[in-house]
């Protein structure tokens, strides 16, 4: 039974506090156990409890990493192509001109990132957890701020893996140590570290940044060129289309049954978002 359904039909089971102090006591707690690593701690000793895996996630990035590669191919065809060779004719927001990209941007630290993705991947969790899922993406941005990413910059570092620590960057662009040793994963070739790949050809992970370090790494122009897919409504969905013009989709819940009636003071939430106008495909998927 949820709490205001508690204080509704049994109000003496919990004192005579008022909505207010349950929501506040409710919240307290809850920032506590994000605090102190609790929550995380028992997700990720059993994710399965918790996190619900399903089975077509992983189809669906492939699919987009398949046509990110198809589309990518087509381009260089197209740049490469001798006269007199058919080719294919380009409208000028065409996906085709740019290849999608795939990117994961979460306010989680890379840690708990790992336990999650490594779960709902590739089915694994503990000791059996590996980087296999980091190849369904381009880009990988741990501990974003949402929504602070939006709006304020912060330095950008680098994820070391292996070990979480951390590397400086400049704007993304490995800085190296004034002895000249190189970082782990870090390539000093500077064409490479504008990529966002590491020398391994996976994903490169970072930590903090802002938005347009995020464009830079994908390439993109203008806002309007991202679909973002988040389930937070103000953090993920609202500051990124309203600061970004990002285009966005709202991961929710199904709705449960509707009440007959609402309670005194409060007022009914519309199930509905307005569809927005669509131009074109937008080239950069993403979520958190």
């Amino acid at each position: 039974m949820q709490l205001v359904e508690l204080k509704d039909h049994q109000p003496g089971l919990i004192g005579h506090r008022e909505y207010k102090e349950i929501y506040q006591d409710v919240r307290a707690a809850v920032d506590l156990c994000h605090r102190d690593g609790s929550l995380k701690k028992a997700v990720a000793k059993d994710p399965a409890k918790y996190i619900y895996r399903d089975e077509s996630l992983v189809p669906i990035l492939e699919m987009f990493r398949n046509s990110g590669e198809f589309q990518r191919g087509c381009r260089r065809r197209l740049l490469t192509c001798t006269p007199g060779e058919p080719s294919l004719s380009l409208s000028p927001f065409s996906p085709v001109d740019a290849g999608r990209k795939v990117f994961l941007a979460t306010n989680s630290l890379w840690d708990y990132t790992n336990v999650v993705m490594n779960f709902l991947l590739e089915g694994k969790t503990g000791d059996d957890k590996g980087e296999a899922w980091l190849d369904y993406f381009d880009i990988v941005l741990t501990g974003c701020g949402k929504p602070g990413f939006f709006a304020s910059p912060r330095p950008l570092y680098e994820v070391h893996t292996p070990t979480g620590m951390l590397f400086n960057t400049d704007n993304g662009s490995p800085m190296l140590p004034i002895d000249g040793t190189p970082q782990p994963q870090v390539s000093p070739n500077a064409e490479k570290a504008k990529a966002s790949r590491r020398p391994d050809g996976k994903a490169r992970v970072f930590q903090g940044g802002f938005y347009t370090d995020l464009h830079k790494f994908l390439g993109v122009h203008r806002g309007d060129e991202v679909l973002y897919v988040g389930d937070h409504i103000f953090g993920d969905i609202l500051k990124s289309k309203k600061s970004l013009n990002w285009r966005t989709l709202l991961v929710s819940t199904p709705p449960g049954p509707t009440r007959s009636r609402a309670p005194p003071g409060t007022r009914a939430m519309g199930r509905g978002l307005p569809n927005h106008p669509t131009t074109h495909s937008p080239s950069h998927a993403g979520g958190p």
